[in-house]
């Protein structure tokens, strides 16, 4: 592939991938510099080509050594680089990384096209010689040096260069949200601290906050700072939400928790009996009565004393059931012991010897004088299941809530 071309998708591609950590490579001419070098730096090993002229000894030596297309088109010289840059970025207490990002997205650019062409490239050099390409088949790949086919990809990156504009601006995460805005994406934008704005039905005036801590105000559809006449969030013709109030009344521990498993604003909790809840800063907390704001998967857990009882006495009772039911396991075992033993005589009597017979006789009656008589316990755990089940039951009527829950659903 032509300069050019890497020069014009080394800009496509390493803008795209870097805007997945949020890294702009046109915010700054230096990152864009950077891009254009390391997008060209593997053909430093090449003497007419652009870079190769500029490090032309450098060119010289390594077309002469090695040739063109070798061990600078090749994974350890790709993480080399990238190994230097990041070296050279702590150097200068650069905290982001970003020129390390650059130059190993760049790199990889120029790499991943020259795979693109009939030849291939050594990528696994020196570890094999064996070259790779993209895609398999050789007529789907680039011929080099074929202008009508390099003008066509160019046209086609700078296109690409000129449509994802706004994703390289933005970055990828935001124009996401953007496509696909629900509560949690909504929750993510306003943490980053951006300024845009959020299309959503609610009824004016209604005050909503969120993890920030910050309260926000819903005023003519958009959501925006109290005291602030400044929108927030906005999404392009997203999903309308509103806020719903849930009435809770004796219900149990469970229950509530499968409705506070999802997002709400508020939720107002009380109970006859202490329960445990998120206290907001990590620990749990202990009371009959409790207000949580904002937040998701929350879990109440119900203290009452009275549960450490019913739970000793369950495991008594289970306890009981299973040894009633090992016993009668046991006694089944046995007799199937003697039957079996019983049934090896049978089957071995006429290969005895007369002595042999006369004793396996007298040991048959023994054994069947055994099985006839053999009583098997029969484990009786009828009553203690019906028991077992009333105690669940009323362990589950340990505890019941009432709570008013607010949260933030899709408008039908």
């Amino acid at each position: 592939m032509m300069g050019f071309n890497h020069l014009a998708g080394g800009f496509a591609f390493t803008a795209t991938f870097a805007s997945f950590s949020d890294t702009n490579i046109f915010e700054t001419p230096e990152r864009i510099a950077a891009t254009a070098f390391f997008a060209l730096l593997p053909d430093v090993d090449h003497r007419s080509s652009l870079i190769g002229k500029l490090f032309y000894p450098v060119a010289k030596y390594l077309d002469t050594h090695y040739g063109h297309r070798t061990i600078t088109h090749s994974f350890p010289a790709l993480v080399a680089v990238t190994a230097m840059v990041l070296l050279v970025e702590n150097a200068l207490e650069l905290s982001h990384h970003a020129y390390a990002l650059i130059a190993c997205l760049a790199y990889l650019s120029h790499l991943v096209f020259d795979m693109c062409t009939r030849a291939g490239i050594p990528f696994f050099i020196p570890f094999t010689k064996r070259r790779c390409v993209l895609p398999a088949n050789p007529a789907m790949r680039l011929r080099a040096g074929d202008l009508r086919s390099e003008a066509l990809v160019f046209f086609a990156f700078i296109g690409m260069n000129f449509l994802c504009w706004d994703l390289y601006e933005k970055g990828f995460w935001t124009k996401y949200n953007e496509a696909f805005s629900t509560v949690m994406h909504l929750e993510k934008e306003y943490q980053k601290g951006r300024g845009l704005h959020a299309r959503f039905k609610s009824v004016e005036g209604d005050v909503v906050t969120f993890q920030s801590g910050k309260p926000l105000l819903m005023v003519s559809g958009r959501l925006q700072l109290v005291s602030s006449d400044e929108p927030l969030l906005s999404f392009s013709d997203g999903p309308r939400y509103r806020i719903e109030t849930v009435s809770l009344v004796s219900v149990s521990a469970d229950s509530l928790n499968q409705l506070l498993a999802g997002h709400f604003i508020e939720a107002v909790i009380r109970s006859e009996e202490p329960f445990q809840y998120p206290d907001g800063s990590g620990l749990l907390a202990t009371g009959n009565s409790a207000t949580l704001t904002n937040s998701q998967h929350v879990t109440i857990q119900p203290t009452r004393k009275r549960s450490e009882q019913l739970t000793e006495k369950l495991f008594q009772l289970e306890a009981r059931i299973f040894e009633q039911r090992q016993e009668e396991k046991s006694s089944r075992l046995a007799l199937k012991q003697l039957e079996t033993k019983r049934q090896l005589l049978m089957e071995g009597f006429t290969a005895m010897s007369d002595y042999e017979k006369g004793k396996a006789i007298g040991e048959l009656k023994t054994l069947k004088t055994k099985i006839e008589g053999f009583e098997v316990v029969t484990a009786d755990t009828l009553l203690l299941d019906r028991e077992r089940q009333q105690l669940l039951m009323e362990m589950e009527k340990i505890q019941v809530f009432d709570a008013v829950v607010r949260r933030v659903i899709k408008s039908p």
